[in-house]
């Protein structure tokens, strides 16, 4: 019989093995098809409260832990898991499983999941790389990733559909492209079985009927290296796995749920997880950073104060990362990248700065970081006495406004037009011709007024902070006529994967830094 066939028939009887015991042991939630395992808990409310978590199968090692932690303190809490691949997943979702938290392998099968309105607000939990794992015994002599091509070895992994298969794709099409022609084609030709979890990987291993395959590190667990050897694989082919999770938004205000993300992401979950393999940064919240690394983040001006608290905190808590900023309009931002300046995230304040650098494949993904609203801005003492948008075109009045090629002056420009049309003829002459100045920033402006060179402007609500406001004054502009400024971002696809800047962007959009931006009047939606 040939060794691939003994492979196929062992791993069909383990499997058997494995399905009756299942059967006596765990139970399933309602609406899933995946394994669930029940746990019971630990106490802080009345009655008992069952909360269900969906994860993706690389954490069901550390998450069991953390779980059976969790419910040890706190009795009347019963938490239902599910572990499977996280498309599996993300489908049992989409056809209306009942679940409290949903934790992915990867943005593409978690985002349907968010754009669809379901999620609370995504977060990172952590992140993984990926290795090569063998049998202890290693009989195929594998080394590096060039052994895996090697003719006659034999390779199981993960199908394209699951994370840690198309990561295994993406890191062996690295590997050809760095002068190892037809390696992908000699490493899918070894494959004799594509599966769905690395749990149906590792049986397979153990029995010696395959001589390889890439998981994520953190699937193999001490109890298995005595099984499994793992072999490194080098960070110019590998693949930094970012894990997304969220509350799902109908079940977000269950105090019992909120108590296990407090868990998960404090102290003691934090703790397993590292234990497991997986780098977790600040707040349970990016990838471990062990090296001085520097970072460069280009941002619209009118960031200025929030992102330099946001950046204070975060040095502060990763001594080891160095955050450099350059705050400017918009505009000049985007020349600067085209004319090829070193970058790693890129903020700014209108999609039409951005979406050049987006369209150019220089962007990794597009996101929105936070919405903003115009103002009236005007000296303390107010000696023009304006109280609104028609004060505004009164004779003598002196303004200086956003130049058109900056956001803020663009929508100065919308803002005023829309005033215009409702009943308000010649309005937009009458704002211009008071106009005495066009800067490209809000900085430029905020001096003017303090000084009294100017009776007003209209700017960021952000832009006027606190300390600001004893010299300025802002007046709320009617969101009839308003503009809802969205804020896009994105990590430079050509350092995409540096742990840093997924670290800094963690903290940026998770709770510490979601935090600053309200503080600073930033809207910061779900």
């Amino acid at each position: 019989m040939s060794r691939k066939n003994v492979l196929l028939i062992a791993a069909l009887a383990f499997s058997m093995v494995l399905f009756a015991f299942a059967a006596g042991c765990t139970g399933n939630p309602a609406g899933n098809t995946g394994t669930a395992e029940k746990t019971t808990a630990v106490v802080t409310t009345q009655e008992p409260v069952e909360i269900t978590v969906f994860a993706a199968a690389s954490l069901k090692g550390a998450l069991t832990d953390i779980i059976d932690q969790f419910q040890a303190e706190n009795k009347n809490i019963k938490v239902v898991t599910n572990f499977a691949g996280s498309q599996a997943l993300k489908t049992q979702i989409q056809e209306g499983a009942d679940v409290d938290i949903f934790i992915s392998a990867n943005d593409k099968q978690f985002d349907p999941i968010n754009e669809a309105g379901m999620i609370e607000e995504k977060k990172v939990l952590l992140t993984n790389k990926l290795a090569i794992a063998v049998p202890a015994a290693n009989n195929a002599g594998i080394k590096d990733l060039g052994d895996l091509s090697k003719s006659g070895t034999i390779l199981v992994i993960g199908n394209k559909d699951v994370p840690f298969g198309s990561y295994t794709r993406q890191i062996i099409q690295k590997y050809q492209d760095d002068g190892h022609a037809g390696y992908v084609d000699a490493f899918m030709g070894n494959v004799v079985s594509e599966v769905d979890a690395v749990d149906k990987i590792k049986p397979v291993l153990v029995l010696g009927e395959a001589d390889g395959s890439i998981v994520y590190k953190s699937d193999i667990s001490k109890a298995d290296k005595k099984d499994i050897t793992l072999i490194e694989i080098p960070d110019k082919y590998n693949v930094i796995a970012s894990y997304p999770y969220g509350l799902i938004k109908a079940n977000a205000d269950k105090p019992e749920v909120k108590l296990f993300e407090a868990y998960l992401t404090g102290d003691k979950g934090t703790a397993v997880l590292k234990e497991y393999g997986f780098d977790v940064g600040s707040s349970g919240s990016g990838t471990a950073v062990t090296e001085p690394a520097e970072i460069t983040i280009f941002a619209a001006a009118s960031l200025k104060g929030a992102l330099t608290d946001i950046v204070n905190q975060f040095m502060e808590e990763n001594k080891n990362v160095k955050v450099k900023t350059n705050f400017a309009g918009s505009q000049t931002l985007k020349t600067q990248i085209q004319e090829g300046a070193d970058v790693d995230i890129y903020i700014s304040a209108n999609d039409k700065q951005f979406d050049p650098i987006n369209e150019a494949g220089m962007i990794e993904e597009k996101k929105v970081l936070l919405t903003n609203k115009l103002a009236i801005a005007v000296p303390v003492d107010n000696k023009a006495g304006i109280k609104d948008l028609g004060d505004l075109s009164k004779k003598g009045v002196i303004l200086v406004i956003g130049n058109k090629d900056v956001p803020f002056g663009q929508y100065t420009r919308n803002i005023i037009e829309k005033y215009q049309e409702d009943g308000n003829a010649g309005y937009v002459d009458a704002f211009m011709g008071n106009v005495v100045s066009e800067v490209d920033a809000v900085d430029k402006i905020k001096p003017v007024l303090v000084l009294g060179e100017a009776d007003g402007s209209i700017v960021y609500k952000s832009d006027i902070s606190k300390a600001d406001k004893k010299d300025i004054t802002l007046i709320e502009i009617p969101d009839k006529y308003n503009v809802i400024a969205s804020y896009p971002y994105g990590v430079l696809k050509a350092n995409a994967d540096k742990p840093a800047v997924k670290l800094f962007e963690s903290y940026l959009t998770g709770e510490k830094g979601t935090a600053v931006l309200k503080e600073y009047g930033f809207d910061v939606g779900n």
